[in-house]
């Protein structure tokens, strides 16, 4: 948002000075704020009032912390569409996509079109329009690496351009974020850049945020975030928000960015305000944010989130390939599970009396194996693709009795209640899945439609 004050800033500066002069100016200003400014709002996190270092659990994460796309576990695409003041707008595009033990990688895009400026020479007499426009890429990627803890690195190029003059600047970004069992949020991100002309001074960014996710009885939620921000080069920023989310469809923010300096102009600013509907796959967000005497702007959010990406702990929204389904006979009584006892399997036919043998006197051998957990966790998922429905089930029941902290076993195991129709113990074996890795929102949002149903 602060690039909205250094352009008018700009702005001023470029009418009262020649064309030469003006480019300077403009290049000189714009270069203490871009590529940072060019990356722009996008409408969720500008409803936030920008504190969204530290929640970053989207695509969108590229431009804010890209150590946040470790949380992506499906493709999502996102378009951004600002308006804002004095003739000038906003287009931004954004793509990440997670690749199994590789982490997430994301693109971005940006265009931002200032208008046209009226032109005049040395004397003041008119000439041309002037027009003025930047053009902004870049790519990212991150990944867990240590328990809750994930990194990611960015690239971001951004091209100026003013009449018949190109300035081009390139920069480098870095982040760690750490989501925590309890559903906090500690988000640190860096941006600067790395190349550019060395008669002006490059910009860099500095952010650190925390946020708590509450989990509000009837399908409510509450999001609190705060963040910090300092731009050698522009100023320091305080920023908190809130969210609250309904049944995770319908969400309301609110959000203030506070300036620990002048900000050049009076009224109503620095607050803002926004909304977002979730509809299955697709998300669309809105965000207004006055700028007092100068007007107000508004940002528009449209995304998608495609077919997730099968790895190791299966989709969000479980769904099993398996062969010819037979499910088993409903239990005669109603089963309660109490944490940490195991759900129970099918009822198992009870096997056919077998005539005794004449009693022999032999000497057995008993060995015992110890098969590790990955490969106990593929036997049972091979057990479950041949329809040995029970084998497969008590497979793993097996890997939670020796290690109930298997999250990647609990979620096979609900996948499996959840093919079989078993309502109950499924969401019991997702439930104990969320307590070992809180950080999957997209299963625990899809949860709470489930068992709303």
């Amino acid at each position: 948002m602060r690039k909205v004050r250094c352009l008018l800033f700009s702005m001023g500066m470029v009418l009262g000075a020649s064309a030469l002069q003006a480019q300077q100016t403009v290049y000189n200003a714009a270069s203490r704020q871009d590529p940072l400014g060019t990356a722009g709002e996008t409408a969720r996190a500008a409803g936030l009032g920008s504190a969204f270092v530290g929640v970053a659990d989207d695509a969108t994460a590229l431009l804010w912390n890209p150590a946040g796309l470790s949380s992506l576990n499906s493709p999502q695409l996102f378009l951004h569409h600002a308006s804002w003041l004095a003739q000038t707008f906003q287009e931004v595009l954004v793509f990440g996509i997670p690749v199994p033990k590789f982490g997430t990688f994301a693109l971005s895009g940006t265009y931002m079109g200032y208008g046209s400026f009226e032109g005049r020479d040395a004397s003041g007499f008119p000439l041309a329009s002037l027009n003025a426009s930047q053009v902004g890429a870049g790519m990212g990627w991150g990944k867990q690496v240590l328990g809750d803890l994930s990194v990611g690195f960015g690239l971001h190029g951004t091209q100026q351009n003013f009449a018949n003059y190109s300035y081009f600047l390139m920069g480098v970004d870095g982040g760690a974020f750490l989501r925590t069992p309890t559903g906090w949020g500690v988000g640190l991100s860096y941006e600067g850049q790395g190349l550019g002309d060395s008669s002006v001074k490059l910009a860099s960014n500095f952010r650190l945020g925390f946020s708590k996710l509450f989990k509000i009885k009837g399908g409510t939620s509450l999001l609190a975030t705060a963040s910090g921000e300092w731009e050698p080069q522009g100023g320091t920023f305080l920023q908190a928000g809130l969210e609250a989310g309904f049944h995770s469809i319908l969400f309301v923010r609110a959000g203030y960015d506070l300036a620990l300096q002048d900000v050049g102009y009076s009224g109503l600013n620095g607050l803002a305000a926004g909304i977002g509907l979730v509809l299955d796959s697709i998300h669309l967000d809105y965000a207004f944010v006055p700028y007092g005497e100068l007007g107000n702007t508004h940002l528009i959010s449209l995304g998608y989130s495609f077919g997730e990406i099968q790895t190791a702990a299966p989709a969000s929204k479980p769904a099993m390939a398996l062969k010819a389904p037979l499910a088993p006979a409903a239990p005669t009584t109603v089963y309660v599970p109490q944490a940490p006892v195991i759900p129970q399997t099918a009822p198992q036919v009870a096997p056919q009396p077998v005539p005794a043998e004449p009693a022999k006197q032999e000497r057995t051998i008993t060995m015992e194996f110890e098969v590790p957990a990955e490969d106990a966790l593929v036997h049972a998922k091979a057990l479950a693709q041949a329809g040995k429905w029970n084998e497969a089930i008590q497979a793993l029941r097996d890997i939670l009795t020796k290690n109930s902290q298997d999250a990647a076993a609990w979620r096979e195991l609900g996948n499996l209640y959840y093919h079989l129709n078993r309502k109950d113990y499924a969401v019991y074996s997702y439930g104990q899945y969320l307590k070992l890795k809180p950080a999957d929102q997209a299963l625990a949002d899809w949860l709470e439609r489930y068992k709303a149903k």
